[in-house]
């Protein structure tokens, strides 16, 4: 027997049997028995007026009944996670959420539809009929869908866990309905710890969802393309950077995002896990960013970050000792800008003290033939002499090897490189100039981050600004600390070739960070007995730092 579905079929099936047993009674007992059961069926069927069609039906053959079964049950509504490669096109009730157009095919236009369950489905159809389409249904708005065509996923880039798509075509069906309760939103949230399974792994795109920490960049790259970078922070104070294209970035409320009260909650989709240095979430034309948006998971979130950091101040959440922020994992903080106040003890005598840089980008330049050219910026007017310090910086709790580049550095020394080495003729890049032994032992705020170079042994971390340190009022302040100027001695001698990194911006983005503060104490700097025979292994070296993002940059 036809397997049907619903109460309207049922009602069918129950009337073909009454006709069948109605052709063993008299003609007058048979009218009245139909009579009875077009009564009954008048109160049983409540889909498009079913006791109309039967009705009609009362004259006419089984296979009549049969067609008409058929009929009703291609009117039952399906269920998206029901949907499967090349099915018949059953009606779907859906709320139309998200719109985009892909870049890796050109000629589709993209949706994304959810139903009441909260399954959601990706459909397509052709670019030329955008405007068909969008003239038939809107962003936001509830419909019930026929005469589609069901697909197989693509092969990658996939938005959602399905393995199939939805085809629209022109002769796609689109009835507005209301009262009904579907989502006005869909999120497949990966969390932080099953991020590095998916890098450069694009089958499926990622959502992510995490609390807005700053900014880190805002700039064009070298084909003239903006960029976009913030941090997000997750539920166990892991960070990632979140890089959007243009296309994206462009339609980002910064002002929104810096000024929305703490904790700003941000969700983002469908996004590529890739590896820029570090592990990075890169936008694709199907991204979308939420803030504070209305689910459970972002409520939940919020919540956490409020009990955390109760009573705290957020200016200062990141100003720790020296010993709290080697105990933290690199990997997770590694976009972190940690504050403390310290004093540099010694200067590493095995690294050379400045470097031949590119006057505009200040990359270390390279040698070719009997010239120093920068390789990105051949037409570069004369090199200049930048600071490249390596030292070994110290508080009560410890002690940390720190690279400071050219600002930071002459910000403190008040003295450009150039002068140092054109002028008072300190040209032996390996031999330290005297004028640096008037820092040693005075405290100052270094701003701090794990150094993502391969020797991270030999350097734990690079200085992006170093403050005069300004004690607060009743406080004893160690400004000065007597300490042996002599040089330790470098057991393992580091490759000079290799000692530049990237250097920090000169105009660095406004730090809206809201970082949790720790109280400082009055300490004095500690000179340890060996400052660089032990070499402390911060990252594992599996290779990964060296991957760089493909170029593809979105699908």
């Amino acid at each position: 027997m036809y397997k049907g579905h619903g109460l309207g079929l049922g009602c069918t099936r129950i009337f073909s049997l009454c006709c069948h047993h109605s052709l063993s009674l008299s003609k007058s007992a048979s009218y009245f028995f139909k009579k009875e059961c077009v009564f009954i069926f008048s109160l049983l069927s409540s889909v498009h007026h079913l006791h109309q069609r039967l009705l009609w039906v009362l004259g006419s053959s089984v296979s009549t009944v049969f067609r008409l079964q058929q009929r009703i049950h291609s009117m039952a509504v399906r269920n998206i996670s029901d949907v499967n490669p090349n099915d018949n096109a059953a009606p779907l009730e859906v709320r139309v959420i998200r719109t985009w157009q892909p870049f890796l095919f050109q000629n589709e236009h993209c949706y994304l539809f959810v139903d009441s369950r909260g399954d959601a489905i990706e459909a397509y159809g052709n670019r030329r009929d955008k405007a068909l389409f969008e003239s038939k249904f809107s962003v936001g708005l509830c419909y019930r869908i026929s005469k589609y065509l069901s697909k197989k996923a693509r092969n990658s880039h996939n938005v959602v866990p399905s393995n199939a798509t939805i085809h629209l075509g022109r002769s796609t069906v689109f009835e507005p309905i209301v009262g009904v309760d579907i989502p006005h939103q869909y999120f497949n949230f990966m969390p932080y710890e099953s991020l590095r399974a998916r890098e450069n792994m694009h089958f499926l795109l990622t959502d992510y969802i995490g609390r807005f920490d700053r900014f880190t960049s805002d700039t064009r790259t070298t084909s003239g393309k903006r960029l976009m970078k913030f941090l997000l922070e997750d539920a166990n104070e892991r960070f990632i950077e979140v890089a959007l294209w243009e296309e994206i970035a462009d339609a980002v409320d910064k002002e929104a995002l810096v000024n929305t009260p703490f904790p700003c909650i941000v969700a983002v989709t469908s996004m590529k896990v890739l590896r820029f240095k570090n592990l990075q979430l890169a936008s694709t034309a199907a991204t979308h960013l939420y803030g504070n948006p209305t689910i459970q998971d972002a409520s939940d979130l919020a919540n956490r970050f409020r009990e955390r950091y109760a009573g705290i101040n957020m200016d200062d959440r990141y100003t720790l000792p020296i010993a709290n922020i080697l105990a933290k994992n690199p990997v997770d903080y590694m976009e972190v800008k940690f504050s403390c106040i310290a004093s540099i003890v010694s200067y590493n005598p095995r690294r050379s003290w400045f470097y031949k840089g590119c006057t505009v980008c200040k990359k270390k330049l390279g040698s070719r033939e009997d010239a120093l050219i920068c390789d990105d910026h051949h037409d570069a007017p004369q090199p200049k002499y930048l600071y490249c310090i390596n030292c070994t910086i110290a508080d009560s709790t410890g002690n940390a090897t720190v690279t400071i580049f050219d600002i930071p550095f002459q910000s403190v020394i008040k003295i450009p490189c150039n002068e140092l080495v054109i002028q008072q003729g300190y040209t032996d890049s390996m031999t330290t100039p005297d004028v640096f032994s008037k820092l040693l032992g005075v405290s100052h705020m270094f701003k701090l981050q794990f150094n993502d170079r391969a020797h991270t042994g030999f350097t734990q971390f690079v200085a992006n600004e170093v403050l005069e340190y300004v004690p607060v009022m009743n406080e004893v302040a160690v400004n000065e600390v007597v300490v042996n100027p002599t040089i330790t001695e470098v057991s393992d001698p580091a490759d000079v070739e290799n000692q530049h990194a990237t250097q920090p911006l000169e105009n660095p983005p406004t730090n809206v960070a809201l970082e949790t503060t720790v109280k400082q104490v009055p300490f004095t700097p500690v000179t340890p007995a060996k400052i660089y025979t032990t070499k402390r292994q911060l990252f594992a070296l599996s290779g990964e730092g060296s991957n760089k993002a493909p170029k593809t940059n979105a699908p």
